[in-house]
């Protein structure tokens, strides 16, 4: 299924905060690695990628983020994305 209109602008309304402003106080490695997870599964879908080896340890962790998703539809990732995003930089929604 396609995303709505609504959620694919209120998603890269979301992007575009992400990228280009600075959140109210350090994000923890948490939320980064939970909006990387997010952000790759809205594009890609399912992880269809190898772990990275173990001296990797950053991708790994990316890697683990995105793949714990599961089959989770693009459509739950952007909701989701947007989600962790408006809490990160404080955004009513």
């Amino acid at each position: 299924s396609t995303p709505s209109e609504d959620l694919l602008a209120r998603y890269k309304a979301a992007c575009t905060t992400a990228n280009e402003k600075k959140p109210p106080q350090e994000l923890s490695q948490d939320t980064k690695l939970a909006m990387y997870g997010l952000f790759k599964q809205a594009e890609i879908g399912p992880c269809n990628t190898e772990r990275p080896g173990f001296f990797d340890q950053t991708g790994r962790y990316k890697h683990d983020a995105w793949s714990k998703l599961g089959d989770m539809s693009k459509e739950e990732a952007m909701t989701k994305y947007i989600e962790v995003v408006n809490e990160a930089y404080g955004i009513q929604s």
